[in-house]
């Protein structure tokens, strides 16, 4: 069952109920602002471009019961460290139509119609209109939007321009945040080789944050991305490379400037994820089909290639220099490609119309490492034709590309109810076309692979897929074809995520700090078609750092919401169950959805500090060790010295006096006039004879005859003299002596000259003081304290103390900065997990329009 949808259901959602978004099993940042590829890429490739950006982002749902979070960037993303949720971000699939429903055409949000099941494909479509303006830009779903779900989904993001159509159509898959995030990045192709079809005249690099980041494009620093923010690099080269502080995702678009309609988006593997061994699944006569392998070593490499024609397997090789590429010949219809290299690893991706003009069939996917593939995929974005429209009766244009790494029995399952709809025996290496003739509609269907004559639960064979237009279903000028693709990620069979939960907040402040017990949940879902049986993994979790374990609060649950029995303390080493040796798995972990959870309570350790990270790893014999973790900020909470002593001192002495004089004499007097005379007699003076009582004596000189003489004589020298003197000596002078100095030798000229200042500042500090008490306590930040403690706190101590501690421990503790507070899981069958970390936001967009225009290509 496909589900389209529609996304004018942007109303005001009403305050959603409280949402643990901390059991989120996935998290996704929709790639690629509207505003930056309409103006730098659309613009590019066709300067008639004209918006607004047709958008399409779809979610496909791979298990019943699925929540999805959706966190529209526009008002600021969540807080992880607050329990409540704002009332814009979006809670799908809990029954609860007060705070959203998944928007499906013709479907009225209802609490009964507010359920997702495997399956669902819900695939948004809305125009968003460029530029957006950068405040009170209206909510839609598109690029800089995070995405988070209790059971892994597919996402894909694609758009196209209003002009010219979906002829100028990109769609790239989106990885999720523990697959494909990476700090190393290199591009595989650029303008400086470009092939004859023009396909990499234009290329350009897009990269997004997932928290406070830094990026540095070749070693340079470059820009400090905030949460889900984006920088661009254009007019890249082969081997430019980006690097980052945290894990970032990037994209590259590629296309012929001036071509109107020749583009293709490749979603870039980090350099961590490189391997010798890949598979490719598309291959073409028609169109062409080449694939660009770039060597990202220091030493030339050696990659060679095989393909099958008529069951007769083919070999070529390729001899890659350092930092270049190097392309295939075109892959043939019917045949899927493996690329391999021996003496170091390397990084292919497609690139499909390489024989004919380049920008009929032009679409192209990253190639996937063998290592990293799974013997079942979930489809995204799946369209037959341009908006699921095939009307002018010739069939789909676009479908589903399978190669399998060895012989295969494969089974399709259209709408992923678990029922098989179609089986077909396969061999490795060749290519396998798969479309559903009766809605024209790949989006959420569930293909897998087993060895041949084993069944549905037989043993599993890796495949590798991809989605898009093929070139024997389309022609020139053809408007229901979308010139897109992409690649199928990865589906691996088992998830495991790491979550947290304040149990006991010996505070009650609400975060996570000294003295707290908190409570850890590992769950362990079976995302593959067969049952995993008991013991087939072990559950580790070696290290509590910071923390120490509650004896007795160890348990296991063999379902969702089933009952959790008592796990045995160890009884040798230390009582914690899930070090040393680990816990093997006490029931079979059911198909489809199939879920255990383990869960356990510590206490946070009275001298712990910066942040709590707790990591292990399930070791599977289904598919190897996956790691997991999650970490949160521990803060300090404020002491309670500060909060007494500024509230009570500080509040009376500035209130009064300073109020009114500081605002008016201070700002203009203490910069200029204290600094003219006093910047001689008081700068030595005061270093001596200051040291004694000046509070008392210079109050009252100066109150008295200075009013006049200073408002002439000191408005010149005071730009020189103070600006040297008065930093130095009376940095320190004044806060002891110059309540003396002044009553003696201020008393001539800075009788005169400190009555504005003291009036300002106070009292008694300009005969000498002037230059310190007024500027400094006054004295060398002259151009500063009279601005500022004047109107504030002027007052000596009131502003010195008071303020210094007060201002500190309240200001920190209330706004704590994340470091990680939702840490999304590695998965596996087994994709190399990578090293992952969380952030915050900023950017701008624009509405939602639903009407859709084609334009042949002439």
């Amino acid at each position: 069952m496909k589900v389209f949808l529609l996304a004018s259901l942007l109303g005001a959602i009403a305050p959603a109920l409280a949402a643990d978004l901390g059991k989120a099993s996935t998290e996704f940042f929709i790639p690629m602002p509207e505003t930056v590829f309409f103006d730098k890429t659309f613009k590019a490739i066709s300067a008639d471009s004209t918006g607004p950006v047709n958008t399409l982002i779809s979610v496909t749902i791979s298990t019943n019961g699925t929540l999805v979070y959706w966190d529209h960037w526009e008002d600021g993303y969540e807080n992880p460290l607050v329990t409540s949720m704002q009332s814009t971000t979006e809670v799908w699939g809990d029954g609860n139509a007060a705070n959203g429903c998944a928007p499906r055409k013709g479907i009225t949000c209802t609490n009964a119609n507010d359920k997702l099941f495997a399956g669902q494909a819900i695939v948004i479509q809305n125009d968003v209109y460029t530029p957006r303006p950068a405040t009170g830009a209206p909510r839609v779903y598109d690029g800089g939007d995070n995405v988070k779900s209790t059971y892994p989904v597919a996402i894909t993001r694609g758009a196209y321009p209003d002009k010219p159509g979906s002829l100028l159509a990109g769609a790239v898959e989106v990885y999720d945040t523990s697959y494909g995030w990476g700090m190393e990045f290199y591009s595989p192709v650029g303008v400086n080789k470009d092939i004859a079809t023009g396909a990499f005249g234009y290329v350009a690099m897009y990269c997004q944050a997932r928290e406070d980041t830094m990026v540095y494009f070749n070693d340079v620093y470059a820009k400090t991305l905030k949460k889900g923010e984006t920088a661009i690099f254009e007019n890249i080269r082969v081997a430019d490379k980006v690097t980052a502080s945290k894990n970032i995702q990037v994209d590259v678009i590629t296309g012929d400037p001036g071509s109107t309609y020749e583009m293709r988006w490749y979603a870039l593997l980090p350099r961590n994820m490189y391997s010798k061994n890949y598979v490719g699944p598309v291959g073409n006569s028609k169109g062409g089909v080449g694939y660009v392998v770039f060597n990202p070593n220091s030493f030339t490499v050696t990659a060679t290639y095989k393909w099958i024609v008529s069951g007769v397997i083919k070999s070529a090789s390729l001899s890659i220099p350092a930092k270049t590429n190097s392309m295939t010949a075109s892959i043939p219809t019917a045949s899927g490609v493996f690329i391999d290299s021996v003496e170091g690893d390397i990084l292919p991706v497609a690139v499909i119309d390489i024989t004919e003009t380049g920008q009929i069939f032009d679409w192209g996917f990253p190639v996937q490492p063998r290592d990293a593939l799974t013997p079942q995929v979930l489809i995204g974005l799946g369209y037959g034709c341009t908006d699921n429209n095939c009307a002018d009766g010739k069939g789909v244009r676009s479908v589903v590309w399978i190669t399998a790494v060895a012989d295969a029995d494969l089974y399709i399952d259209f709408n992923n109810d678990g029922t098989v709809d179609e089986k077909r025996s396969i061999k490795a290496l060749t290519n396998n076309i798969v479309f559903d003739n009766s809605d024209k509609d790949m989006s959420g269907a569930f293909l897998f692979a087993t060895a041949p004559n084993t069944g549905a639960s037989g043993t599993p064979i890796n495949i590798a897929a991809a989605w898009g237009q093929n070139p024997d279903y389309s022609f020139s000028g053809d408007d229901y074809a979308l010139d897109l693709g992409t690649l199928v990620v990865p589906f691996p069979s088992i998830k495991v995520s790491k979550h947290i939960d304040l149990t006991i907040d010996a505070n009650n402040d609400d975060l996570y700090n000294a003295g707290d017990t908190v409570t850890y949940t590992i769950r362990i879902v079976n995302q593959s078609p067969r049952e995993i049986g008991t013991g087939s993994f072990t559950i580790l979790d070696p290290v509590l750092s910071q923390m120490t374990y509650i004896p007795g609060t160890t348990k296991y649950s063999c379902s969702l919401g089933g009952v959790a029995t008592s796990v045995p303390d160890g009884t040798t080493g230390t009582k914690f169950p899930l070090d040393e040796v680990g816990l093997l798995s006490r029931c079979p972990l059911t198909a489809k959805g199939g879920e255990h959870a383990v869960s356990f309570q510590a206490k946070i350790n009275s001298n712990a500090v910066n942040e709590l990270t707790n990591a292990g790893v399930l070791k599977s014999i289904v598919c190897g060790d996956l790691p997991f973790d999650v970490t949160v900020p521990l803060i300090v909470p404020p002491t309670m010295a500060p909060t007494k002593a500024p509230t009570k001192k500080p509040t009376k002495a500035p209130t009064k006096a300073p109020t009114k004089a500081p605002t008016k004499a201070p700002t203009k007097t203490p910069t200029r006039k204290p600094t003219n005379k006093p910047t001689k007699a008081p700068t030595k003076a005061p270093t001596r004879k200051p040291t004694g009582k000046p509070t008392k004596a210079p109050t009252k000189a100066p109150t008295k005859a200075p009013t006049k003489a200073p408002t002439k004589a000191p408005t010149k020298a005071p730009t020189k003299a103070p600006t040297k003197a008065p930093t130095k000596a009376p940095t320190k002078a004044p806060t002891k002596a110059p309540t003396k100095a002044p009553t003696r030798k201020p008393t001539g000229k800075p009788t005169k000259a400190p009555t504005k200042a003291p009036t300002g500042k106070p009292t008694g500090k300009p005969t000498k003081a002037p230059t310190r008490k007024p500027t400094g306590k006054p004295t060398g930040k002259p151009t500063k304290a009279p601005t500022r403690k004047p109107t504030g706190k002027p007052t000596g101590k009131p502003t010195g103390k008071p303020t210094g501690k007060p201002s500190k421990a309240p200001t920190r503790s209330p706004t704590p900065q994340p470091k990680i507070a939702f840490a999304p899981p590695y998965e596996g069958n087994c994709p190399v997990p990578i090293d992952r970390p969380v952030l915050e936001l900023s950017s701008s967009k624009t509405t939602v329009d639903h009407s859709r225009r084609r334009n042949r290509k002439t």
